[in-house]
This record gives C-alpha cells, sequence and structure tokens, in this order.
C-alpha cells in the first residue's frame, strides 16, 4: 500500500450501497484440480451459515462439513456416488474421494473465495 486510503465516510457509503450489495450477493465458484483425482472439481463461496456451522465442529469435521456443501462439481450428494462409495454418512465421501491434505487445501480455497485470509483488511501505519 503506497498511499494512505482515504477514510470511509457515510456519504461514501450511500453512494455506493447498491454496488455493495451487489457485490456480497455475487456467489463466486472457482475450479481446482485435484491431483489425488487427476481432475477438475467446481467449488463455490460458502455462506456465512455454512462457516459459521463448519467453525462449530470439531477437529477435523469442519472441513469436511464446508466441502461437503461447497463442491458443486462433482455433485457429493448424489445418492448413487455415496453407495458406490458405501458411505454410511453423507460426509464420509470427502474422506473417501481426498487425502487429507487435498481436504485441507480445498477448504482453505473455499474460504478464501468468501473473503477469508485475502487481504481485504490491512492496518494502517502512522507515519
Amino acid at each position: 500500500m503506497k498511499n494512505k486510503p482515504a477514510k470511509v465516510t457515510v456519504s461514501d457509503l450511500i453512494k455506493n450501497a447498491d454496488s455493495i450489495r451487489q457485490e456480497k450477493k455475487q456467489c463466486k465458484t472457482k475450479d481446482l484440480y485435484v491431483k489425488g483425482l487427476d481432475g477438475v472439481v467446481t467449488i463455490s463461496q460458502p455462506t456465512d451459515e455454512i462457516i459459521e456451522d463448519a467453525l462449530e465442529l470439531p477437529g477435523k469435521e469442519g472441513d469436511r462439513y464446508l466441502l461437503y456443501n461447497c463442491i458443486v462439481e462433482p455433485n457429493l450428494k448424489d445418492k448413487e456416488l455415496q453407495a458406490a462409495f458405501q458411505c454410511k454418512d453423507p460426509l464420509e465421501i470427502i474422506q473417501a474421494l481426498f487425502t487429507q491434505s487435498e481436504i485441507r487445501a480445498l477448504s482453505l480455497a473455499a474460504l478464501d473465495l468468501a473473503g477469508y485470509g485475502d487481504g481485504r483488511v490491512e492496518e494502517i501505519k502512522n507515519s
């Protein structure tokens, strides 16, 4: 950040209200190559509710929940797919298809789509 950005004012927010609302409504997707599958999966931006639910789950269960709800292609909720992998619980499909490192990487990519960890907020240093 070279120049110190201007402070946001109420009038700025009012003037940009439509574009701010529109940006928040957009659901972003991203195609990601997964080595273990030797193919591409499509993830979608998680909703705030999905993120909150995932954070409340113990251990690695949160990552599995997040991916189960964010991978849109292929459809991991497909009952025939789950039966083929003998999943007793729907979230088991995540472990059946991906390694733990892939689960973590895909989860971080989904969170990145939601704006986590991408430098959206920076500290302004007094100079």
